[in-house]
Order: structure tokens, then sequence, then C-alpha cells
């Protein structure tokens, strides 16, 4: 997982980007970025970060944060450019090897990642989110155990990592260990109750328990809380197919098929409609 990678509420934003304003006469604009960055103000961050780099073209700080920006936008490719500009100046900063196998895995090419992923933990063995994201890279590439193994070794290192606790839950799945999975999961959303992605994959945990009425309302609530996301409508609607609740599949894909996710929606609506 990347850090920063969450948003405050808007009021809090606002407020804490006031205090690092306050601050910034003293600051350097790598350090006034990193503030804003985690403070979930991006485009001052990436303002702070950009004159950083007028100031000194090689600050890999700056190409590094920059590079975890683009990641957090969705933009993997110009993050792997700007993380391998950074690693080109300095080559012994774990983060940097991590968040450019994290990069590379993100825009599909999950056998280029692994070993910037292996480089961080050379270089620190005791570097948690390495171990987190070499198991997320283990777990595309479909090799479970390894995976299990790396998200356990960061979960000891850092036991509270809910990043890592939604990790463990998604691997006991692809295995299929739904019960084993609940425990993970249900650990994931007390650490962070908003979590879309974690209700998306609690609801799969628990309708592959046989926990129907608990797999529904996840499904239900991961809609509510991101109901501009594709991926969630289709979720629910996967569930009503299942339980063969046909107008209300139909209902969910016609909602993600309006969403800019993804192809196959239109087809499944067509298919629910069919059954109904």
């Amino acid at each position: 997982m990347v850090w920063g990678g969450g948003r405050w509420p808007e009021k809090k934003r606002r407020k804490r980007t006031k205090a690092i304003a306050a601050e910034d006469g003293s600051l350097s604009p790598l350090d006034a970025g990193l503030r804003a960055h985690q403070a979930g103000d991006l485009a001052d961050a990436k303002a702070h970060y950009q004159k950083a780099l007028e100031d000194n073209p090689s600050d890999a700080g700056a190409l590094h944060l920059l590079g975890v920006m683009a990641i957090q936008s969705g933009d993997f490719q110009g993050a792997v450019e700007r993380i391998e500009n950074a690693i080109a100046v300095n080559a012994q900063v774990p983060a940097f090897h991590d968040h450019l196998g994290l990069a590379l895995r993100q825009s599909g090419r999950p056998t280029e990642a692994e070993p910037h992923h292996r480089r961080a933990l050379e270089l620190n063995a005791e570097f948690a989110p390495a171990h987190n994201n070499l198991a997320g890279t283990l777990l595309a590439l479909k090799r479970y155990a390894e995976a299990e193994k790396q998200v356990r070794q960061a979960l000891k290192l850092q036991p509270g990592e809910i990043g890592a606790r939604l990790n463990l839950g998604r691997i006991l799945l692809a295995q299929n260990r739904p019960r084993a999975a609940i425990d993970a999961l249900e650990a994931a959303k007390r650490g962070q109750p908003e979590s879309a992605e974690t209700a998306m994959h609690l609801g799969r945990a628990y309708q592959g328990a046989g926990m129907r009425e608990k797999a529904g309302a996840s499904f239900r609530q991961a809609t509510k809380l991101t109901p501009k996301d594709a991926r969630c409508w289709m979720e629910l609607g996967t569930f009503h197919m299942a339980t063969e609740q046909f107008a209300e599949a139909a209902e969910a894909f016609k909602k993600a098929a309006a969403k800019p996710l993804p192809a196959c929606a239109n087809r499944r609506v067509s298919w629910a409609k069919f059954r109904c």
C-alpha cells in the first residue's frame, strides 16, 4: 500500500492546510510538500515538490514523492518514470524500490515488480510496507503461500497495519479460506470502517462462508460508501445473481454500466433481465 493514500475530511483538510501554510516559511519546499501531502492537499503538495525540483533537479525525495502522487492518481507509468529517476540519484532508499514495484504491479507488470520489492527488503529486512506490497505482488502472480508468508511478516512487524489486514483477507480468499479471511477483514473494517474495498472483500468472505445476509449487507454498504465505483455495483449484482434475485441483479448491473467501469456490465444487465 502507499502511505498517505487516504484523504482527510474536507473541513479537517482545510484547517490542516491553513496550519501548514502558517509554517511554510520555515520549511524547505520538500518538507512543506510532504506536510501538505500527508494532510491530503495534493495540489499544494505537487506545487511544493515541483519547486523543490526547480531548486535542485536531482532532488531524489521530490522525484519519489511525485511518483507516489502519480500512483495515487492512477498514472502508473508516470510513477514508474519518476521513481526510476529518484533511484538513479539514490539507490539506497528502501521505499523508492518498494514504490517502484507497486507502480509496476499496478500497471499490470507484477513479474517486473517482484525484484524491486525484494531489493527494498535487501536494504531493510524489517521494512514492513515492502513485505506487504511484495505480498500483493505475489497474490497477483497467484503464489498464494508465499504471499501469505510475506503479509504475516508485515503484520508481525506492524500488528495494527490496516492495509496488511486487508491484504491478508484477500490472500486467504484466493486460497478459498473464507472463514479465516473474515477474521482479517473484520479487523481491517474496525480500523477503517469507511473503506468500500474492505466491505467488498468482506462481502465475498461472508458469501463464501454461507453467511448470505451479512454478505448482502456488506456489498450494499460498499455501494453506499462509493456509489460512483462500478466495481461495488458489479459485486452486488453478482451476489444477487448467485442468490437468484434477478431483478435486483439487473438493477445493480444497470448502475454499474452507467459508471466508467466495466464494459461487461451491459452484458450482465441483459442476462439478469432474461432470468427475471
